[in-house]
């Protein structure tokens, strides 16, 4: 059949449908602006030479001007104006007017609240087919801060009238962390009466000439949809915008290059996976199908989704969760009520490569958080509540082991600690099926575990209240891709892991994504070989980083030959019989069995096992990011003589090739000199350790109420009262010396070994003498827990009194506990000895508060004390697990126990992490500063900034009796001990100088802080964080459920005018000066 040219008739010729049609596809979909946006407020402090500032400097009532036709109240004008089609002709026009008309009366009324908005529209154009978003800029912080009153009504009334007749509302966050409580109930309950809310979260600014926006399509076919809405979580569509904006913005955009910069590690820290390629193929399985199964769950990956799913942005700002817990409560219930048992599965010892990692997006997470610090210091606060909680991630999980493996304990729930990666073990519980063998009928971790061979369908989250939950299939993916698993590995490499970061070429901010399918398709274009793919990129390996492919070779190495805990309780080798000569280099060195059993079960963590694996000792940023000459001081010179102790108590028990091995210590901070342990220094145990052989007999006769459970601490083993005290009697200290040449054993009931363990332990850190007598900082320990016992009778429900003690007098004997301002301190002027003293001493003891998102004022500085507290008392605790390894290793104790036994002993031991904050040093250091009596009234204080607080004033008065018997303690040292008391007395009659009595009146409500720093969110609040960070799940469960999205508003001036094609035209002299396109980060939530 013949065909001739293509013929395009002429558009006047065309069917009247036709063309109607095509006009129609000209038409913006835009969103409605109520009011004019506040320059300052919606986008935050201006930087210097930003295009947002006028001069670079922020004014008292700033109004920031860029260059002429760019302000974003000119932009909400711009946004109003008809579409350029109704100007084109009369038919065109007709079609425009079809659904599309421009309202003669403003959309906010006088009274209402509309008084309170800075602009109101006039002429606004809507179109009721397409225009279905319509947005409020009001910001309530701005007329607290300008100190404005709030008119009749309230602005949300305005949105809810508007909207009722089916668009969806948009806000500002301010709404959803309102200070004032009147004004915060009332738009709550306006919000409640609305079927759907958009919530902004973030406005970002982009500026570039009106032909490129158009040409991009990110704006419209005409470039006239100046209100962009996107998928916060669409990683591909928001660098189209970043793509648009590097290319054609303008370089002085500071704000915008910071919202870019700062959303990558958002979007790389996202819990579940953040691979959208693999995310489109989860499907969602009815919960019926887990019924009477065991699921083995990657034990990281669902605190993370738990704390995710949990609204507690500020976890890195106070140094730990607060409701983490009870959540996990409630979330295991529901396992439980729908008979289903999860088999948690921790991660172990680092792998190769995973501590450096670590370190580096450590540091990434630093410089958000940092941000996140200036904003609130600027009394940015619900901006920096914001950061903060895109960099939650900076909080490890590791820390809260022990409290969730406390909780399954407590339900009687299995774990295990396998020896490194908790997806390697998974992998081969999911591969026991083809042997015949069930461990788990089901398996649920990170997207890691599709490098392993599984058989299973891996489960990214249950979804209990819809009976649902997603899962993604390996074999679907393969199939999807098609490609081997060798192919699929290396493409899962390429995009990064816990263990690997992403292939440099895929992390380039040019890149639209870095999915598995565009590593496979960068792959099939240079051979299906990673190395080949390297050479192709070479100059940018060159340039980023050079030693990739060698990375790369360890961990596909560690893939291929990933180690597990079989079920004989071995330690095996995936592939062993392939495994190469020089194995340790990716593996590290191999430990005994033994060691990875006690692990396994709980008995030790994996600190000590690591530092002898990898023959190093790797120090992770910590979470205030301050690198103070204090902090480097610490970690890398007062903290290794008890590292020293640590590992000469177990290197010595293992081969002896392990004894000639020095320790590297490797610090995050950049400007580390290289530290060494030299082998020599660790190679013989100390001889301290063998003097105690401690018959059980002999404790029961001298204390015959002692147990591990006995109520009284005077009588309970671990309790520290118990074990300092007992020494004071002569005859019994002088009876657990041992004799010369007999080697302790024997020590095989829990209460032993745990006393034992305590007593070694304070022989080794001097406490204690060689002749087992108290040394003068044991006789000022013993004084301190004496004066100390009348408060832990009265508050049992308390705990971790008497540890808090001895981990002051560690930390006192460290420097680290003193009145001096550290270098981060000493820059703001000068700061009363007592009250650093006084507060830093909180630092060491909890404040109770509600099962809720952290409630109160924010202060750096103790976070960055609380982590100096938290190094000491690692370190403390790898000492402690070295004396109960070697007394195990020694065969002092029996050796095989039932797991829960393990486990048990481990945790009546001091300084293990549970879970602590610096809120209670937040609390002691933000009321001793208060200058006004008023504001010291106790009651007062705590409803105004710790509102929810359990028991605000009980906490106060345990802290002043706490410090009140560690003054007692320290007043007790001997001179050649410690030199000058008096800053201590000092502090003391500071503290006792203040009345912590109500003044007359009822205590107030209201908000956190008068200062505009307040952190609060209530119920309904933590709902909807909720229902925003479950936005993945719920699309792909119910469609239409919820919905991420970026709300744009436009800049620039784009006149749009009949012209002599009848197509209209640009006014050149406008566009001369760049256009101002902004989003706002947000998300949409309905009632169902």
């Amino acid at each position: 059949m013949a065909t001739g040219p293509i013929a395009f008739h002429s558009f006047s010729k065309l069917p009247k449908e036709l063309r109607d049609e095509i006009w129609r596809e000209c038409l913006p979909r835009r969103v409605i602006e109520i009011d004019w946006p506040d320059d300052y407020f919606t986008l935050g402090l201006p930087f210097t030479h930003d295009m947002d500032s006028e001069d670079g400097r922020p004014r008292s009532r700033p109004v920031p001007k860029v260059f002429d036709g760019c302000r974003m109240r000119q932009s909400t004008g711009a946004n109003a104006k008809p579409p350029v089609i109704s100007r084109v002709c009369r038919e065109s026009r007709r079609v425009a007017f079809d659904t599309g008309a421009l309202l003669e009366h403003k959309l906010t009324p006088r009274g209402q609240g509309g008084d309170d908005l800075d602009g109101r529209v006039r002429q606004q154009w809507v179109d009721r087919a397409r225009d279905v978003v319509v947005h409020l800029h009001y910001n309530a912080q701005k007329d607290r801060s300008l100190g404005v009153t709030t008119a009749r009504g309230n602005p949300i009334r305005i949105l809810r009238d508007t909207v009722s007749m089916g668009a969806i509302g948009s806000i500002s966050e301010c709404f959803l962390f309102s200070n004032d409580r009147v004004e915060g109930r009332r738009s709550r309950d306006l919000l409640e009466g609305m079927k759907k809310v958009m919530v902004c979260l973030k406005v970002v600014c982009i500026h570039v000439d009106a032909e490129p926006a158009i040409e991009s399509g990110l704006f419209g076919r005409l470039g006239e949809e100046l209100v962009v809405m996107v998928d916060a979580l669409d990683d591909q569509r928001v660098d189209q915008f970043r793509d648009l904006w590097e290319k054609h913005g303008s370089s002085p955009d500071s704000l915008t290059d910071d919202f870019f910069k700062r959303y990558s590690p958002y979007r790389t820290h996202n819990v579940k996976n953040d691979d959208g390629f693999i995310n489109g193929l989860a499907v969602a399985y009815d919960v019926s199908q887990l019924k009477e199964n065991v699921v083995a769950v990657d034990a990281t990956y669902y605190l993370r989704l738990i704390l995710e799913n949990t609204h507690e942005p500020l976890v890195s700002a106070t140094g730990g969760p607060l409701a983490l817990e009870d959540r996990i409560e409630a979330d295991l219930d529901k396992w439980k009520a729908n008979d289903c048992t999860p088999l948690f599965i921790f991660d172990g010892c680092p792998v190769k490569g995973q501590d450096e990692l670590s370190i580096e997006q450590g540091r990434y997470a630093n410089n958000g958080t940092d941000h996140a610090w200036d904003l609130y210091s600027n009394a940015q606060a619900q901006s920096s509540v914001t950061n903060f909680g895109l960099f939650a991630s900076a909080y490890r999980m590791e820390r809260f082991y022990p409290t969730f493996q406390g909780i399954l304990r407590k339900r009687e729930l299995h774990f295990l600690v396998p020896p490194f990666k908790a997806v390697a073990q998974i992998a081969y519980f999911s591969n026991l099926s083809k042997s015949g063998e069930t461990v788990c009928g089901a398996i649920m971790g990170p997207r890691e575990l599709l490098l392993y061979p599984i058989n299973d369908v891996l489960i990214q989250e249950v979804d209990w209240s819809n009976n649902r939950f997603l899962a993604v299939s390996k074999d679907t993916l393969k199939h999807q891709l098609n490609v081997d698993d060798s192919i699929l590995v290396d493409a899962l490499l390429m995009t990064g892991t816990s263990f690997l970061p992403p292939f440099p070429a895929r992390a380039q901010p040019q890149q639209p994504s870095n999915t598995v399918r565009d590593a496979v398709n960068m792959l099939r274009a240079n051979g299906k070989h990673v190395k080949q793919v390297c050479q192709h990129f070479d100059d940018v390996l060159k340039s980023q980083q050079p030693d990739w492919f060698d990375k790369y070779c360890k961990a596909r190495m560690i893939v291929d030959h990933y180690i597990y805990v079989a079920i004989n309780g071995a330690v095996e080798v995936q592939a062993h019989d392939n495994l190469t000569s020089d194995s340790h280099e990716y593996m590290g060195l191999r430990l005994p069995d033994e060691l990875h059993h006690y692990l396994n079960t709980g008995l030790v963590g994996p600190h000590l096992l690591s530092w002898i694996i990898h023959s190093r000792i790797t120090v992770l940023p910590t979470l205030d990011g301050i690198a103070s000459d204090e902090y480097k001081n610490l970690v890398l010179r007062r903290l290794l003589p008890l590292r020293e102790l640590a590992l000469g108590l177990v290197v010595p028990r293992l081969h002896r090739g392990f004894h000639f091995k020095d320790i590297d210590v490797k610090a995050w901070f950049s400007d580390q000199q290289t530290t060494t342990i030299r082998n020599s220094d660790f190679r013989t145990p100390n001889p301290r350790i063998a003097t105690w052989n401690v018959e059980q007999k002999l404790v029961d006769e001298n204390f015959p109420s002692w147990s591990l459970s006995a109520q009284a601490s005077k009588d309970r083993a671990g309790s520290l009262a118990f074990e300092i005290l007992a020494l004071q009697k002569p005859d019994f200290a002088k009876a657990t010396i041992g004799k010369p040449g007999n080697k302790p054993k024997g020590i095989d009931a829990p209460a032993h070994i745990v006393s034992t363990v305590i007593w070694r332990y304070l022989h080794l850190r001097d406490y204690v003498n060689d002749s087992h007598e108290l040394t003068g900082w044991g006789k000022a320990l013993a004084t301190a827990m004496t004066a100390l016992e009348p408060t832990v009778k009265q508050h049992p429900e308390v705990s971790g009194l008497h540890e808090a003690l001895l981990l002051a007098f560690e930390l006192i004997r460290l420097d680290q506990l003193n009145a001096k301002p550290r270098q981060d301190e000493s820059d703001k002027g000068d700061v009363d000895p007592s009250l650093l003293l006084v507060s830093r001493s909180a630092v060491l003891l909890k404040l109770r508060h509600d099962a809720i998102g952290y409630t109160g004022p924010l202060r750096k500085d103790m976070l960055a004390y609380f982590s100096q507290v938290s190094a000491v008392r690692e370190a403390d605790r790898d000492l402690v697990e070295a004396i109960l390894v070697h007394m195990f290793l020694s065969n002092q104790t029996k050796r095989e126990r039932l797991p829960s036994e393990y486990w048990d002993i481990s945790t009546a031991l001091p300084f293990v992490n549970r879970n602590y904050n610096a809120a209670m040093g937040v609390a002691i250091r933000t009321f001793l500063e208060m200058d006004s009596d008023e504001n010291r009234d106790l009651d007062k204080f705590a409803s105004q900034y710790f509102p929810n607080s359990v028991a605000f004033r009980e906490d106060v008065d345990i802290f002043c009796h706490f410090f009140k018997a560690l003054v007692t303690g320290v007043k007790a040292l001997d001179q050649k001990d410690m030199g000058s008391k008096d800053v201590w007395t000092k502090a003391q009659d500071y503290l006792e100088s203040h009345d912590w009595v109500v003044v007359d009146g009822e205590p107030i409500g209201g908000g956190v802080t008068n200062m505009g720093n307040p952190t609060s969110v209530d119920e309904f609040e933590d709902k909807i964080g909720q229902k925003i960070r479950s936005w993945e799940r719920q699309m792909a469960m119910t469609k239409n459920n919820i919905d991420y999205g970026t709300n744009g508003v436009a800049g620039g001036s784009i006149d749009a005018r009949d012209g002599a094609d009848g197509l209209g035209e640009i006014d050149e002299r406008k566009t001369r000066a760049r256009q101002r396109f902004s989003f706002l980060i947000g998300a949409l939530f309905q009632d169902r």
